[in-house]
């Protein structure tokens, strides 16, 4: 986390179903496991929350967007509406999910 992000406010429990995703459909299914990494950025007015994870890239690739994907979408548009993003992508077999929104402090 860089420290121009740590005093932003993140809604609650937005991140619990990427991280449980990415341990369930990725480190898993992996006989090695893996590690989750979290990166935070704040740039121009937005904070950046990128999730990391190995995964097997076929299963990946079959199911880019489920439930938690589709809830978390659905929290950000409701909240903050077009100021918001969620993408998803694998390479090289591992699974980002990128989350962007308003840089907001308490």
């Amino acid at each position: 986390m860089d420290a121009d992000a740590s005093a932003c406010l993140v809604p609650p429990l937005l991140l619990q179903p990427l991280i449980e995703n990415a341990v369930t459909h990725g480190i898993a299914r992996l006989l090695e496991g893996g590690l989750i990494r979290v990166d935070v950025t704040r740039r121009n007015g937005q904070l950046a929350i990128v999730v990391e994870n190995p995964c097997e890239t076929d299963a990946a690739s079959a199911r880019p967007g489920g439930v938690g994907l589709d809830n978390v979408r659905g929290r950000l548009d409701a909240m903050f509406g077009r100021e918001a993003r969620v993408d998803a992508r694998v390479e090289h077999g591992r699974f980002f999910v990128e989350l962007r929104l308003p840089a907001t402090q308490d």
